[in-house]
């Protein structure tokens, strides 16, 4: 339990240079090709409120093979930023971490490769999440915590190991379908001027 506590709680920067409203939508849909595995596709739209444009769309598909407790998958994704195209390949690996009375936990991992359009400066990064929900009367809550690892001499980040963080807490509505509501905190630390996102999150899960 340490361990998790640590993880989730390596979130919030409070001497970042530069903070951002914004919200962001996403849909994530799965679908059964056979008894063990499953295809995914993902589309999201991520806004700022500062400037009121669309930071980013991101739209990523994927297979997944599950044995046992355990999920692999392999991912391509498309992003499309402000004047700039970017590509990512990754590969993932979920796990149930524990459970307890009132608590499942679970870890992703996902070694994502990212293709700048028009740019020979590509990169690498490790990203690790670590999720644990409670069920709460009616609904259920929810939080989570993701690093993003630098593997790469990527300039961009200014050389930095840790190139973000993403800290989510929320609740899953009670709804026919599976609806995750709440806030999220994007801490970037950069050499010259870091940056936190304070976003409104809507993920709509079918």
């Amino acid at each position: 339990m340490k361990i998790l506590f640590l993880v989730l709680l390596y979130s919030v920067n409070a001497f970042a240079n530069e903070d951002r409203p914004g919200w962001w939508f996403g849909t994530f849909a799965r679908t059964k090709v056979s008894s063990q595995l499953i295809g995914s596709t993902e589309i999201q739209v991520r806004n700022r409120l500062d400037n009121g444009t669309v930071d980013q769309m991101l739209f990523r598909t994927g297979l997944h093979h599950t044995v046992g407790r355990h999920e692999l998958a392999v991912l391509l994704g498309v992003i499309q930023n402000p004047g700039k195209l970017e590509r990512r390949y990754a590969v993932q690996h979920v796990m149930p971490y524990f459970k307890t009375p009132e608590w499942d936990i679970l870890h992703r991992m996902r070694v994502e490769w990212r293709d700048f359009a028009k740019n020979d400066n590509d990169a690498v990064r490790f990203r690790y999440m670590l999720r644990a929900s409670r069920v709460l009367g009616s609904v259920k809550a929810l939080v989570w915590n993701e690093l993003f690892m630098n593997l790469s001499n990527e300039s961009s980040v200014g050389q930095n190991f840790i190139e973000r963080n993403r800290f989510f807490a929320g609740v899953e509505l009670p709804v026919s379908a599976r609806v995750e509501v709440g806030y999220l905190n994007q801490h970037a630390p950069r050499t010259r001027h870091s940056i936190t996102d304070h976003l409104a999150v809507i993920y709509w899960y079918f």
